[in-house]
Protein backbone atom coordinates (compact mmCIF):
# COMPACT_ATOMS: atom_id res chain seq x y z
CA UNK A 1 0.00 0.00 0.00
CA UNK A 2 1.44 3.54 -1.03
CA UNK A 3 1.93 6.00 2.10
CA UNK A 4 0.13 9.34 1.67
CA UNK A 5 4.27 10.49 0.84
CA UNK A 6 4.92 8.41 -2.08
CA UNK A 7 0.97 9.29 -3.21
CA UNK A 8 1.81 13.19 -3.13
CA UNK A 9 5.64 12.00 -4.68
CA UNK A 10 3.65 10.59 -7.64
CA UNK A 11 1.09 12.95 -8.61
CA UNK A 12 3.46 16.26 -7.71
CA UNK A 13 5.60 14.02 -10.12
CA UNK A 14 2.67 14.16 -13.10
CA UNK A 15 2.10 17.86 -12.08
CA UNK A 16 5.63 18.83 -12.63
CA UNK A 17 5.74 17.26 -15.80
CA UNK A 18 2.79 19.18 -16.88
CA UNK A 19 4.10 22.07 -15.84
CA UNK A 20 7.50 21.41 -17.51
CA UNK A 21 5.60 21.35 -20.86
CA UNK A 22 7.13 18.34 -21.08
CA UNK A 23 4.07 15.51 -20.14
CA UNK A 24 4.34 11.84 -19.20
CA UNK A 25 2.66 10.89 -22.43
CA UNK A 26 3.19 6.63 -22.53
CA UNK A 27 1.66 4.73 -19.55
CA UNK A 28 3.29 1.39 -19.20
CA UNK A 29 2.43 -1.90 -17.59
CA UNK A 30 4.52 -4.52 -17.23
CA UNK A 31 3.18 -7.96 -15.45
CA UNK A 32 6.14 -9.61 -14.39
CA UNK A 33 4.69 -12.77 -13.23
CA UNK A 34 2.80 -13.26 -16.38
CA UNK A 35 6.61 -13.68 -17.50
CA UNK A 36 7.51 -16.01 -15.35
CA UNK A 37 9.60 -13.75 -13.09
CA UNK A 38 8.69 -14.52 -9.31
CA UNK A 39 6.66 -11.46 -7.21
CA UNK A 40 9.93 -11.04 -4.74
CA UNK A 41 12.09 -10.22 -8.02
CA UNK A 42 10.32 -8.19 -9.75
CA UNK A 43 11.07 -4.75 -8.36
CA UNK A 44 15.06 -5.88 -9.26
CA UNK A 45 13.72 -6.32 -12.80
CA UNK A 46 11.58 -3.49 -13.34
CA UNK A 47 14.73 -1.54 -12.11
CA UNK A 48 16.71 -3.59 -15.39
CA UNK A 49 13.85 -2.36 -17.60
CA UNK A 50 14.15 1.28 -16.36
CA UNK A 51 17.66 1.11 -16.85
CA UNK A 52 17.27 0.29 -20.37
CA UNK A 53 14.80 2.71 -20.98
CA UNK A 54 17.23 5.26 -19.36
CA UNK A 55 19.85 3.89 -21.72
CA UNK A 56 18.26 3.93 -24.17
CA UNK A 57 17.11 7.52 -24.42
CA UNK A 58 20.36 8.55 -23.12
CA UNK A 59 21.91 7.74 -26.69
CA UNK A 60 19.42 9.52 -28.47
CA UNK A 61 20.12 12.70 -26.80
CA UNK A 62 17.30 12.92 -24.28
CA UNK A 63 16.89 12.24 -20.70
CA UNK A 64 14.35 10.04 -18.74
CA UNK A 65 11.28 12.10 -17.14
CA UNK A 66 9.27 8.86 -15.58
CA UNK A 67 7.60 8.02 -12.62
CA UNK A 68 6.31 4.51 -11.27
CA UNK A 69 4.68 2.34 -9.03
CA UNK A 70 4.97 -1.13 -8.32
CA UNK A 71 2.34 -3.34 -7.24
CA UNK A 72 1.49 -7.06 -6.12
CA UNK A 73 -2.08 -8.64 -6.16
CA UNK A 74 -2.32 -12.69 -5.76
CA UNK A 75 -0.38 -14.04 -8.77
CA UNK A 76 0.07 -10.46 -10.75
CA UNK A 77 2.87 -8.71 -9.22
CA UNK A 78 3.60 -5.76 -11.85
CA UNK A 79 3.93 -1.59 -12.13
CA UNK A 80 3.04 0.76 -14.19
CA UNK A 81 5.32 3.31 -15.51
CA UNK A 82 4.45 6.81 -16.50
CA UNK A 83 7.34 8.02 -18.73
CA UNK A 84 7.71 10.99 -21.52
CA UNK A 85 8.89 10.16 -24.48
CA UNK A 86 9.74 13.31 -27.32
CA UNK A 87 7.53 13.16 -30.50
CA UNK A 88 10.53 13.15 -32.56
CA UNK A 89 11.72 9.82 -31.18
CA UNK A 90 8.31 8.26 -30.75
CA UNK A 91 7.86 5.71 -33.29
CA UNK A 92 11.66 4.24 -32.60
CA UNK A 93 10.50 4.55 -29.39
CA UNK A 94 7.66 1.86 -29.80
CA UNK A 95 8.82 -1.72 -30.17
CA UNK A 96 11.77 -1.01 -27.41
CA UNK A 97 9.63 -1.88 -24.31
CA UNK A 98 9.16 -5.18 -25.62
CA UNK A 99 12.82 -5.93 -26.35
CA UNK A 100 13.24 -4.71 -23.09
CA UNK A 101 10.98 -7.33 -21.17
CA UNK A 102 12.35 -9.96 -23.68
CA UNK A 103 16.10 -9.37 -22.72
CA UNK A 104 16.08 -10.76 -19.06
CA UNK A 105 14.04 -13.41 -20.06
CA UNK A 106 16.12 -14.75 -22.83
CA UNK A 107 14.15 -13.40 -25.42
CA UNK A 108 11.36 -15.06 -25.23
CA UNK A 109 7.80 -13.26 -24.54
CA UNK A 110 5.01 -14.33 -22.42
CA UNK A 111 1.41 -12.94 -23.82
CA UNK A 112 -0.25 -9.74 -21.73
CA UNK A 113 3.51 -9.30 -20.04
CA UNK A 114 3.51 -5.95 -21.49
CA UNK A 115 0.78 -2.76 -22.48
CA UNK A 116 1.77 0.55 -23.76
CA UNK A 117 0.05 2.79 -23.97
CA UNK A 118 0.30 6.47 -26.06
CA UNK A 119 -1.35 9.19 -23.79
CA UNK A 120 -2.93 10.99 -27.16
CA UNK A 121 -3.48 14.48 -25.77
CA UNK A 122 -0.04 14.06 -23.39
CA UNK A 123 1.47 13.70 -26.67
CA UNK A 124 0.08 16.33 -28.70
CA UNK A 125 1.11 19.88 -29.03
CA UNK A 126 -2.27 21.35 -30.26
CA UNK A 127 -4.27 19.58 -26.86
CA UNK A 128 -5.37 22.67 -24.52
CA UNK A 129 -3.27 22.22 -20.98
CA UNK A 130 -6.67 21.21 -19.20
CA UNK A 131 -7.21 18.28 -21.40
CA UNK A 132 -3.36 16.74 -20.29
CA UNK A 133 -3.84 17.43 -17.24
CA UNK A 134 -7.38 15.42 -17.05
CA UNK A 135 -5.66 12.40 -19.11
CA UNK A 136 -2.99 12.55 -16.93
CA UNK A 137 -4.27 12.75 -13.88
CA UNK A 138 -6.79 9.89 -14.70
CA UNK A 139 -3.50 7.22 -15.24
CA UNK A 140 -2.22 9.03 -11.98
CA UNK A 141 -5.71 7.88 -10.06
CA UNK A 142 -5.26 5.01 -11.38
CA UNK A 143 -1.75 3.62 -10.58
CA UNK A 144 -2.73 5.10 -7.03
CA UNK A 145 -5.79 2.33 -6.83
CA UNK A 146 -4.35 0.73 -2.96
CA UNK A 147 -3.83 3.70 -1.66
CA UNK A 148 -6.22 4.52 1.24
CA UNK A 149 -9.53 5.40 0.46
CA UNK A 150 -9.69 8.41 2.73
CA UNK A 151 -6.39 10.02 0.91
CA UNK A 152 -8.41 10.09 -2.26
CA UNK A 153 -10.20 12.87 -1.20
CA UNK A 154 -7.51 14.40 1.14
CA UNK A 155 -5.22 14.28 -1.88
CA UNK A 156 -7.35 16.46 -4.29
CA UNK A 157 -7.85 12.90 -6.42
CA UNK A 158 -11.33 12.18 -6.24
CA UNK A 159 -13.41 12.07 -9.24
CA UNK A 160 -10.05 11.98 -11.34
CA UNK A 161 -10.33 7.65 -12.16
CA UNK A 162 -13.81 5.23 -13.17
CA UNK A 163 -12.57 3.17 -9.57
CA UNK A 164 -12.53 4.91 -5.75
CA UNK A 165 -9.40 3.87 -3.88
CA UNK A 166 -8.94 1.07 -1.48
CA UNK A 167 -10.00 -1.46 -3.10
CA UNK A 168 -7.16 -3.49 -3.35
CA UNK A 169 -4.31 -4.39 -1.28
CA UNK A 170 -0.53 -5.03 -1.29
CA UNK A 171 1.76 -2.46 -3.36
CA UNK A 172 5.40 -2.02 -2.34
Amino acid sequence: MLTERQARMLIKAAENSLDRGVPFNRFITVSWERAGIPAEASVKFTGKFISAMREWLTRHGEQLDWAWVQESSPGNAHCHILVHIPAGIEPLFRPMPRRWIKKPLGGAYMAKTLQSQRLRLCASSWAPFEAQEAELMAKVHYMLKTTPAALERALDMDGRGHKSWGHLQGIW
